[in-house]
Order: C-alpha cells, then sequence, then structure tokens
C-alpha cells in the first residue's frame, strides 16, 4: 500500500486550505463589488441631495432640490460603462415633483442637450467639436429621446445610456421656472 510522504501532504493541505479561504473571499466579496454604481454623483448646492441605486439596467438618481434650480455632475467609475438608462427622478423640499421643467441641460465633452418637459423626447442634441470652432458657424443638431414626465412623487427625467457613450463624466442642470 502506497503512503503519501508527510512533506507532499503537508503541501496538499495548504493548497486546499488557500482554495477554501480563497473561494470564501471571493463568494463574499462578489455581492459587495456586484452593488458598486457604476458612476458618482456631486451636486451643485449644499441644500440639495442625492440618493443612487441601480435597479436592474437603470440607474436611479433620487434629487431632493429644494430651489428647483440646480445641478450636478455624474461621473464614471474607471473602467465601468453607463447603465442602459439613466432615471432623474427630481423633487422639491415638500416630497412633492417640482411644479415644472422650463430648463434641462446635459452636458459631456463630445454633447450638449438642452429641453424641458414640453419637449420631452424630443430635446435638442449638440455635437460639440474636440477643436476651436468658428463661432458664427452652428454645430448641426439633432433630436434626442430624453423624456420627462411629472409623477405624483418627481419630476422623471429618463435619459438613454446609449447617449452617454463616449463620456467620462457629464453635467446637469434643471430649473423648474426661469425667474423674470
Amino acid at each position: 500500500m502506497f503512503s503519501p510522504h508527510p512533506e507532499n501532504a503537508q503541501r496538499e493541505t495548504a493548497v486546499a486550505r488557500a482554495l477554501v479561504l480563497f473561494s470564501a473571499l471571493w463568494f463574499t466579496a462578489l455581492p459587495l463589488y456586484a452593488g458598486k454604481l457604476a458612476c458618482e454623483i456631486s451636486l451643485g448646492k449644499a441644500q440639495d441631495e442625492a440618493v443612487m441605486a441601480m435597479r436592474k439596467e437603470s440607474l436611479d438618481v433620487k434629487i431632493k432640490s429644494p430651489v428647483g434650480i440646480g445641478t450636478a455632475k455624474l461621473s464614471l467609475r474607471k473602467g465601468a460603462e453607463w447603465p442602459k438608462q439613466i432615471v432623474l427622478l427630481i423633487r422639491g423640499d415638500d416630497a412633492k415633483p417640482l411644479a415644472e421643467l422650463e430648463g434641462f441641460t446635459l452636458q459631456g465633452k463630445r454633447i450638449r442637450i438642452s429641453g424641458s418637459r414640453q419637449t420631452s423626447g424630443k430635446m435638442e442634441a449638440v455635437v460639440l467639436s474636440a477643436g476651436e470652432q468658428d463661432p458664427a458657424e452652428k454645430p448641426a443638431s439633432r433630436k434626442v429621446d430624453i423624456t420627462v414626465v411629472k409623477t405624483e412623487a418627481a419630476m422623471k427625467i429618463v435619459i438613454p445610456g446609449t447617449l452617454l457613450a463616449g463620456e467620462s463624466e457629464v453635467q446637469i442642470q434643471w430649473i423648474d421656472f426661469y425667474r423674470g
């Protein structure tokens, strides 16, 4: 009968323990990594608040904007991709949606989109030039499908993630009513 050499048995035991430890660490860390969001948010006003959560292929960004005018910067994490859609849910201070959305702008390095609730589904998108541009020359624009719907809880703005392809960060601005 074959008897394993004691040194080989110790080596095999150490390897088996290392595999068990690696497996345990992998499976406990996996949910933490999977829950990490693809991007970070920073808000322009101290009184504004934001909470982000992934829901299937959608990034939901709940924003509390007491004044109704604000800015946010979404920055994509290194190596991450934009989700299939970004849903902004903007409400005022009283847990009600903004009364209106007269101004909305989304701008990155290569694209600027502007519109309002009235232009929902057909907002103006301008592809920005990488180099210097003649001020007399207006860049070509097109219509994009960013939808805006007022719900009981928030002003809901749905941005297709494909619009953000090639951008590492975007600035978002919202205005409930223009002040005259």
